[in-house]
């Protein structure tokens, strides 16, 4: 997958900084043949990477697609006391 396909938005509200990624349903299947939180996880540590962006993830969320063409993946990031992350699950 083309992690410079990904489009990325954020919101910071009271300290709390969230994430949502956005990516096409053709460019997530041609890894992925399925839809879950975990592999949401790994896309989520790879676009974190790739960026190299300390954020640690949590609560990360897939909107599974209907019947549109773009797949969300939500986030919330910490960085609060959080000395470099080492991205492993």
């Amino acid at each position: 997958m083309n992690l410079d396909n990904i489009v990325e938005r954020r919101i910071v509200d009271r300290g709390q900084h969230k994430m949502v990624l956005e990516l096409s349903k053709d460019e997530y299947n041609k890894v992925y043949n399925e839809y879950s939180d975990h592999i949401a996880r790994r896309i989520v540590r790879d676009h974190l990477m790739n960026r190299d962006d300390d954020g640690r993830p949590l609560n990360v969320k897939m909107e599974r697609p209907g019947g549109g063409n773009i797949i969300k993946i939500y986030a919330d990031l910490s960085y609060l006391g959080n000395p470099h992350t080492s991205y492993d699950e």
